[in-house]
């Protein structure tokens, strides 16, 4: 549950919201002991994270160019 938690405050004080929406729905799931519906959210957050990584790193590369 913290790592969701965390996950959620620091995801969105970077602005990636849908990332911080995802984790925010896996926290409340874990809070509530619905472990069946965590996998879908895991793939959802795993997909959203890289997508993330992925812009960041263009953002990135931008700025050292």
């Amino acid at each position: 549950v913290s790592e969701a938690h965390s996950l959620v405050g620091s995801s969105g004080s970077y602005g990636a919201s849908q990332l911080s929406a995802v984790a925010r729905q896996l926290e409340t799931m874990a809070r509530r002991d619905k472990a069946e519906a965590a996998d879908g959210l895991l793939a959802q957050l795993e997909a959203e994270f890289e997508r993330v990584k992925c812009a960041f790193a263009l953002l990135r590369q931008t700025e050292e160019a």
